[in-house]
């Protein structure tokens, strides 16, 4: 079963919400950091068409139905500071 389109939700000082356009400038500034991604299957970013490119294969991944990547965002300014991904459980691989 394909995860939801709209996952949403907040704390008291956060937001997360769908990745889109309009974070990757906050974004840069996260994932432009070689002490950020030193563990990330992909280089740091280096321009916002780097962003892009990101974006693009976000979009992939939620159009297969496989996985969602979210934002984590500042409640008060919207600003975002992070990302997570959900990925669609699979009972076949669960490991005890």
């Amino acid at each position: 079963m394909p995860l939801p389109e709209t996952l949403r939700f907040s704390t008291e000082r956060l937001l997360v919400v769908p990745v889109s356009e309009e974070h990757i400038a906050d974004l840069l500034a996260v994932n432009g950091d070689d002490q950020v991604t030193r563990f990330l299957p992909y280089a740091s970013w280096q321009s916002h068409d780097d962003g892009l490119a990101w974006l693009a294969r976000m979009r992939a991944l939620a159009e297969s139905g496989s996985a969602r990547q979210l934002v984590i965002a500042l409640r008060e300014t919207g600003q975002a500071i992070g990302t997570l991904l959900l990925f669609r459980h699979d009972e076949g691989s669960r490991r005890i």
